[in-house]
């Protein structure tokens, strides 16, 4: 059987999760010399001037974890831009000095930059919008579960009412795995990986609260850290349901309720 090579790169939380996803279809290290070959699964997470100095004679294609906090729901100005869903093709990245996550965010938008202009192979890069499941740990959906499950208050962001899309670690692993798909039948671009449907952070709180009705587990409010917040993050998916066919199966009532039901047993 022919080797089936490609690299999987990116600094992203879910690294690990996709790597565990690809060595269950059979994809294994390429030091293994298998029938499957995946550069890149070892040796932590290969740079990107070490991934092109090491395949791009080889013309490997790669699949790039990138992240949804690249776009930005203000302008270069930090004034607040009309709300609208977040597409591929929007311009509105986070661009502004002033930004108190520039930092990280360029570095990302350099790297995406790298590999569409200087690499020779092909490249799929996933824009990976704010996911939940426990084993997302970051997740405010997480957050909420883990404050509700130890009869502690659910802590909420003043005003409340910033909007998140949450996309569940099942569906965004078989989304990654129909890009992967498509890297190797000769695609190319940028995709959003995140779930259209937009929550309040206040209902979100409000919906985990109902698992645990039994407990009474109280809302706090507490003042917001962060005064240039992201008021809305809401990805369009529309480019990557019509290249893949793929679709969130997973409602967010149906994510939560796995969760409370995971951490009963």
């Amino acid at each position: 059987m022919k080797p089936v090579t490609f690299a999987i790169v990116g600094g992203h939380k879910h690294l690990t999760d996709v790597t565990r996803m690809l060595i269950d279809q059979g994809f294994v290290p390429e030091q293994l010399e298998p029938d499957f070959v995946v550069a890149g699964l070892t040796g932590g997470v290969l740079t990107y001037p070490t991934m092109y100095t090491r395949y791009s004679t080889r013309n490997v294609p790669v699949l790039a974890l990138s992240t949804g906090d690249v776009y930005s729901d203000r302008d270069h100005l930090l004034q607040q831009l009309e709300r609208s869903k977040m597409s591929e093709t929007w311009g509105h990245v986070v661009t502004s000095p002033l930004d108190p996550n520039a930092d990280k965010i360029l570095t990302t938008l350099m790297n995406e930059n790298y590999l569409l202009t200087q690499y020779s192979g092909r490249v799929v890069i996933a824009r990976i919008f704010d996911t939940y499941g426990n084993t997302s740990c970051d997740s405010p959906v997480t957050e909420f579960v883990r404050a509700a499950c130890y009869d502690k208050p659910i802590v909420v962001h003043s005003p409340g009412y910033q909007e998140r899309t949450f996309l569940h670690v099942d569906d965004m692993l078989e989304c990654i795995a129909a890009l992967k798909l498509r890297l190797l039948k000769g695609g190319r671009g940028i995709y959003n990986v995140g779930h259209p449907d937009p929550i309040s952070i206040m209902a979100l709180a409000k919906t985990v609260q109902q698992f645990y009705r039994d407990k009474s587990i109280p809302i706090s409010v507490v003042e917001n850290p962060n005064p240039r917040r992201r008021w809305w993050k809401v990805p369009d998916i529309q480019r990557v349901v019509a290249d893949t066919k793929w679709k969130p199966k997973i409602s967010l009532r149906q994510g939560i309720w796995r969760m409370v039901e995971e951490r009963r047993t």
